[in-house]
């Protein structure tokens, strides 16, 4: 991949196909941080904010349902104790429980922008439950990815849970798609966790992480 983009980037790139992330800030200091929480509502996540971190979760840099100002303060220094190459912190609104899964993208040398979906969540990598699509991706094609994963039991009710809503991840999926194809310049785009929730009440992006290209790169397709 390219250059990772920076939260506000990723917001406005989002925001192209019509996708929000929770409300949120970015902060320089855990001072800062506690303030912006106030003004969000708790409970709240505050995450890491570097170019040099791709997986947050793994270096420490992600502290969740924070309840009070000074449990974001403390929060954040220590993360900044831990972390080099800090730029400073995302703090976010917390998401309601739901299935966790993953939607992102790739661009292939040859085939161009690839759509995938999975279960999500910091196991995505070891189940490897992840089903690929080339763009443009049809209504036919979303409702195909969805149900094809091993993990599908677990969007459709399983023990008794109520079934997500499989026509909002349905329509994220074709979203997603739409964005990569009209902007070929990304090169990577990785939607983990998306909360999907009960059947009528959609679903949340819960963290984004996006690519673009470097102009040395070439085209996305051959």
């Amino acid at each position: 991949a390219g250059r990772w983009l920076a939260p506000a980037d990723i917001d406005a790139l989002l925001a192209a196909a019509g996708l929000a992330l929770p409300a949120s800030a970015v902060v320089a200091t855990p001072e800062e941080a506690a303030a912006a929480a106030e003004r969000i509502g708790f409970p709240v996540a505050a995450k890491v904010v570097s170019a040099a971190v791709v997986h947050k979760t793994d270096v420490g840099g992600v502290a969740l349902d924070l309840a009070g100002a000074e449990q974001v303060r403390a929060a954040c220094a220590g993360m900044a104790s831990r972390i080099h190459a800090l730029e400073g912190f995302l703090v976010q609104a917390m998401v309601p429980p739901g299935v966790e899964v993953m939607v992102g993208s790739t661009a292939d040398a040859t085939f161009g922008p690839l759509v995938g979906f999975g279960l999500g969540g910091t196991a995505v990598e070891v189940l490897r439950d992840t089903v690929f699509r080339l763009t443009p991706l049809t209504d036919v094609d979303a409702n195909a990815m969805v149900r094809e994963i091993r993990g599908f039991p677990l969007l459709d009710g399983h023990r008794g849970a109520p079934p997500a809503d499989l026509a909002a991840l349905e329509e994220l999926l074709q979203r997603v798609a739409w964005l990569v194809d009209v902007v070929p310049e990304i090169a990577e785009m990785d939607l983990n966790p998306v909360r999907v929730f009960e059947r009528g009440r959609g679903l949340a992006l819960v963290d984004a992480r996006i690519a673009l290209r470097d102009a040395e790169d070439g085209p996305a397709s051959a």
